[in-house]
């Protein structure tokens, strides 16, 4: 479980939820990022891409001084940018590939996802650490059993990319997904 820390913008209760047994929380903003890590959480998820220069710089920034932050990416120039601002900051960022579920950011699932990947892989600057592809659609549908069964459904694509990640040979350590009305699922 990486809880979102944008529920509850607190470093106690993220450092609460990592004493728990999280294995780190997301962070939406990179300003919640900057917050949090000054207040001495590590392990920290960019769930969003950064896409201004001094947005990007201000994200390597962070993982330059804290090796456990893992920044999204969503289209191929904006992994092209995090490589030359690792390189310029002397970093290798650890990234992973926002696949988009519905109405969400991120690259569509498939071709250009899996396409994505690959760049990441070979960028100089940039350690694919796998994907992310939430549903923010799919945690408030009533009901149990349609929040599964639509939820497996919505996803189906995703999951097809991720396998197509791992067959591909890249690094898929990371499938992320689930919220808090379908971490169950």
């Amino acid at each position: 479980i990486r809880p979102h820390a944008k529920t509850h913008k607190s470093s106690d209760i993220a450092k609460l939820q990592l004493a728990a047994g999280a294995i780190g929380v997301c962070a939406a903003k990179l300003g919640e990022a900057e917050a949090l890590y000054a207040d001495g959480v590590q392990k920290i998820l960019m769930t969003t891409a950064n896409l201004s220069r001094s947005k990007i710089q201000r994200a390597m920034n962070i993982r330059k001084k804290n090796r456990d932050f893992i920044q999204a990416v969503d289209y191929p120039q904006n992994a092209r940018d995090l490589s030359e601002a690792a390189k310029a900051a002397g970093i290798t960022a650890d990234v992973v590939v926002d696949v988009a579920i519905g109405t969400r950011s991120g690259v569509p699932a498939g071709d250009q996802a899996l396409a994505l990947a690959q760049l990441v892989d070979k960028l100089p600057n940039l350690n694919l650490r796998g994907m992310l592809a939430y549903d923010g659609g799919a945690q408030h549908i009533k009901g149990y059993k349609a929040r599964h069964d639509q939820s497996l459904a919505r996803s189906e694509d995703a999951l097809k990319t991720f396998e197509r990640m791992k067959a591909s040979g890249l690094n898929t350590e990371i499938f992320s997904g689930g919220g808090t009305g379908t971490y169950n699922i």
